[in-house]
């Protein structure tokens, strides 16, 4: 969030500077870094539905480990989506070829 508004300051005091912070953006170990940060906000998000579920379902007891277990899968599935999404630009632009 900080980058962020760092990023606004920059971009009215000098555009040059803001368009070095953009490549600093799109660069594969800031790409990285957001990858894993969506990456545990998906778990979260995912993991507190399914307390909500638990809590509010009268066989919640009962399917604990199903809801996990869906919880794990559709985490990994999101998560690698979202990755695959997030790293494509940096990685084509490291590598020189698309990925």
């Amino acid at each position: 969030m900080f980058l962020l508004v760092l990023g606004f300051v920059f971009v009215r005091l000098s555009p040059a500077t803001f368009l070095r912070l953009v490549h600093i953006y799109r660069s594969l170990p800031a790409a990285v870094v957001l990858a894993v940060l969506v990456s545990g906000v998906v778990y979260f998000a995912l993991d507190s539905a399914r307390l909500v579920l638990m809590d509010l379902l009268r066989v919640g007891d009962r399917v604990r480990r199903a809801l996990l277990l869906g919880t794990v899968g559709l985490w990994l599935a999101a998560s690698t989506a979202a990755a695959v999404l997030m790293l494509w630009y940096p990685a084509w632009t490291l590598f020189g070829t698309p990925p």
